[in-house]
C-alpha cells in the first residue's frame, strides 16, 4: 500500500494551509514575470488549467529532492500539453536567478513560465501558506482543484523508488473534459511561442510572433493559418460569452464579462477587441454584473491597503475586513475569492 510522504513539511514548524475550493485571485503587484508575459493574468486562461508551483531556493532539503521531481513530473505533464505551467520563486532574487536555479534542478525552462514574488506576498495570499514548495492546481473555472507540497511522494513498502504527487496525479480526471485549446491545428516548431501566447490568453503577442515568422517565406501560409485559426476561435468565444451574457440564469455571466474584458484590452484596436468593446457596454450596468463590479472594486481596494502594511498586521487586517466583502457582496466572484483566501489565514 502506498502512503503519502509529507517528510520536510514535519521539519518545520510552520504549518501549511491550503484552501482547497473556491476562485483563486490574479496575480497581483508582488508577482513579475519576464517582459514577453507582462500582463499575464488568470482571468485570461479561463477555460484552462494551470499549475503553479512555489519554490524556494535557500532550501537545502528541497534542492536535494528537486532534479528528481521535475524530471519524474515533465513525463507526466508532457501528457498534458494544454496544462499551463507556471513556476515562482517566493524567497527573492532576479528573474534571471529564477530560471537559473529552476535548470540547475533539472526543469525544463521552456516549458514553465518562470516569475518572482516580492516577500510571498501572493504566495500567502493563494495558500495562506509560508511553507516550502507548495503548488496549486486552477481548474478552467479558475478555482483550486488540488493543493499540495510539491515534494509530497508516494513509497511503496516493497522498497520500489518514490514517486511524486506531481507525477502521479491524474490531470485529466482532475481538470474534467472543460479544458479547451484556442490553436487545435498543428504547427511547425518556430510557432511554438505563438500557440503558447495564445493558449495563455495574449492574442496581440500571439499574433506579433506569427507576424515575425511570415517575413520568412517558408513560413508565410502557417502563419496565415495561425491567424485565420485565433482570430476564428476569438469570434467564436465573443459569441459564447455574449450568450452567457444574455443568459439571465447563468452563474457564468461575471466570468464571461471578465473574459471579454481581457478580450477587449488585448485586442481593442482590432474589429473583434471593438465588438467585445461594445458587448462590455451594453452589459455594465446590468444588475448583476454592477454588483460583481462593485464586489472587484471593494476586493482590489483592500488588497492595495493590506500590501502596505507591515507583515505582522496583515493577517489581523484581513481577518477583519474580508468578511465585511463576503457579507456585502455575498454570491459574486470577488466574495469568492474573499472567502477562500479568509480560510486560509
Amino acid at each position: 500500500m502506498k502512503i503519502l510522504s509529507l517528510f520536510f513539511i514535519l521539519i518545520f514548524s510552520t504549518p501549511v494551509l491550503f484552501a482547497k475550493t473556491g476562485p483563486v485571485p490574479d496575480f497581483g503587484s508582488s508577482v513579475e514575470f519576464p517582459p514577453e508575459y507582462q500582463g499575464l493574468s488568470l482571468d485570461k486562461m479561463r477555460g484552462k488549467g494551470v499549475l503553479i508551483i512555489f519554490f524556494q531556493s535557500w532550501c537545502g532539503i528541497c534542492n536535494k529532492w528537486a532534479p528528481e521531481m521535475f524530471p519524474q513530473a515533465q513525463k507526466t505533464l508532457d501528457k498534458y500539453p494544454n496544462l499551463i505551467r507556471i513556476a515562482i520563486k517566493t524567497d527573492g532574487g532576479t528573474l534571471k536567478e529564477a530560471s537559473s536555479f529552476l535548470s540547475h534542478k533539472k526543469a525544463d525552462p521552456n516549458s514553465w513560465i518562470i516569475g518572482i514574488d516580492k516577500g510571498a506576498n501572493y504566495y500567502k495570499q493563494v495558500t495562506g501558506s509560508n511553507g516550502l514548495w507548495n503548488f496549486v492546481l486552477i481548474g478552467p473555472k479558475g478555482d483550486i482543484l488540488e493543493s499540495k507540497s510539491a515534494g509530497a511522494y508516494f513509497k511503496s513498502k516493497n522498497g520500489q523508488p518514490k514517486t511524486y504527487v506531481l507525477a502521479k496525479m491524474n490531470y485529466g480526471s482532475l481538470l474534467g473534459n472543460e479544458v479547451n485549446s484556442t490553436i487545435k491545428n498543428k504547427y511547425p516548431e518556430p510557432f511554438n511561442k505563438a500557440v503558447q501566447q495564445a493558449e495563455i490568453g495574449s492574442f496581440l503577442n500571439a499574433l506579433k510572433e506569427s507576424k515575425k515568422l511570415s517575413r520568412n517565406s517558408k513560413y508565410k501560409a502557417d502563419s496565415e493559418n495561425f491567424d485565420k485559426e485565433l482570430m476564428g476561435t476569438l469570434q467564436e468565444k465573443v459569441e459564447t460569452h455574449s450568450s452567457t451574457l444574455e443568459d439571465e440564469e447563468s452563474n457564468r455571466r461575471f466570468e464571461a464579462y471578465m473574459s471579454l474584458r481581457t478580450l477587449c484590452e488585448d485586442l481593442k484596436k482590432l474589429p473583434i477587441g471593438k465588438d467585445a468593446s461594445k458587448l462590455l457596454r451594453k452589459y455594465k450596468f446590468n444588475k448583476s454584473i454592477a454588483k460583481e463590479l462593485k464586489a472587484e472594486t471593494a476586493y482590489l481596494k483592500l488588497m492595495a491597503k493590506v500590501q502596505k502594511l507591515t507583515q505582522d498586521k496583515k493577517a489581523s487586517y484581513l481577518k477583519k475586513y474580508l468578511p465585511k466583502i463576503i457579507k456585502s457582496y455575498s454570491g459574486t466572484h470577488f466574495a469568492g475569492i474573499a472567502n477562500t483566501q479568509l480560510g486560509s489565514i
